[in-house]
């Protein structure tokens, strides 16, 4: 099994298609099939299910999609590794942010890293934060901003931020809410 291989077949599994990962990984479409085929040869299971509207992952298919990612992923990470030894960082970093923030935080963030660290790649990915977890646990992203929602004990994490809510009503409302501080039973 090659490293190019893994590449392939992520590559296939994430255009969902042969020609369209023939274009990304710029390599022959044949050359493409041979190497799947391979593949398929050596583990001595279909990884792939090849129709008129394109090609998606068999059940070993994804099994086989997630350690590839898995090992790719870990590929750059080591990658990385060697070159922060040199004291330069560079490198690609996935961050997954919630779509509730991604619009008002993705241009602040990506210029403050490119500023920052210009050797470095950012890459952002709006989730829904039910996905995260499933993504940090998978090594498909590095990083992820969520708000607190029961977080598993094998996360690692650091508190951003505080925020505050408010309780709106009209000015004219008859029952205004207030002025101190509510508890979440009291304005309920």
């Amino acid at each position: 099994m090659e490293i190019r291989q893994l590449k392939y077949f992520v590559a296939i599994i994430d255009c969902g298609s042969l020609s369209g990962a023939a274009r990304e990984v710029f390599v022959a479409q044949s050359a493409l099939s041979k190497q799947v085929l391979e593949l398929e040869k050596e583990l001595g299971v279909q990884l792939l299910h090849r129709s008129r509207n394109g090609v998606s992952a068999t059940d070993p298919g994804k099994v086989f999609y997630e350690y590839a990612q898995g090992i790719l992923k870990h590929l750059q990470d080591a990658r990385v590794a060697v070159l922060d030894s040199a004291q330069t960082l560079s490198g690609s970093v996935v961050v997954a942010l919630p779509q509730s923030v991604a619009s008002p935080l993705a241009l602040p963030l990506l210029r403050a890293v490119a500023a920052r660290y210009p050797h470095i790649s950012l890459n952002l990915n709006e989730e829904l934060t039910g996905n995260l977890f499933e993504q940090l646990l998978y090594g498909r992203i590095d990083l992820a901003l969520f708000t607190d929602v029961g977080l598993p004990a094998d996360i690692a994490f650091s508190p951003l931020l505080q925020e505050d809510f408010y309780w709106l009503s009209a000015a004219t409302d008859p029952q205004p809410p207030g002025t101190g501080a509510l508890t979440l039973e009291q304005a309920l």
